[in-house]
């Protein structure tokens, strides 16, 4: 129970992190009395207090560590807020110098690239795991014509994610820096079975964006 605990700590931090930049698309800063006249006119100050408060009460409601939020905006200066400690052992304070592991954020930018090469021409969002990636998950191999680039960018695949795997879990949490080989995850994954017939539900997976 600890260790789902913990895990799940871990998600809920890339999810408020995540929204709380969505919701309140506004840049923060990690120490607001250094706010000069200028950049309390190019963002709304009273906003940005309540984000910084919003930032601390979520990170002891979600017993997170310690989280960073950033809002880069064309023609401002970036805000960056801070909260909670960068060190269980010392309590040292998070500080925007610190840095953190870019985790599901790469799905953007993967997301992004996949999206480029449709619009060149170079695949098509309708293409097939088993076109592309011919017998990379033989557990799927009667679905795997079926699975589509696009269903893995919308998790609706029905691939089963590696981030489930109860090995992985204990692995992740014991040693949390072991680099895996994308091969490696891959094989977790079809350990696993699906979560539907491809098209037929979303489910997050990690595993789709391994594969892409």
């Amino acid at each position: 129970m600890k260790k789902d605990r913990l895990l799940s700590r871990v998600v809920l931090c890339q999810i408020i992190l995540f929204w709380l930049a969505i919701f309140h698309g506004i840049g923060i800063a990690s120490d607001l009395q250094t706010i000069t006249n200028s950049e309390a006119n190019s963002f709304h100050y009273s906003k940005m207090r309540q984000v910084q408060h919003l930032l601390d009460q979520k990170v002891v409601e979600y017993d997170i560590p310690g989280a960073v939020v950033g809002v880069y905006l064309p023609g401002q200066a970036p805000w960056v807020f801070t909260a909670g400690v960068a060190s269980l052992s010392d309590d040292r304070p998070v500080t925007r110098q610190d840095k953190f592991r870019i985790g599901s954020n790469t799905k953007t930018f993967v997301a992004m690239t996949i999206l480029q090469l449709a619009q060149e021409g170079k695949l098509s969002l309708d293409d097939s795991l088993a076109q592309w990636l011919p017998g990379i998950l033989p557990a799927y191999e009667s679905v795997s014509h079926a699975i589509t680039i696009r269903q893995m960018l919308q998790h609706t695949s029905g691939i089963a994610s590696f981030t489930e795997d109860g090995t992985w879990g204990n692995n992740f949490l014991t040693n949390p820096y072991y680099r895996y080989a994308p091969e490696d995850l891959v094989a977790i994954a079809n350990s696993r079975a699906p979560y539907c017939l491809p098209g037929g539900c979303f489910h997050y997976s990690n595993t789709n964006y391994v594969l892409l």
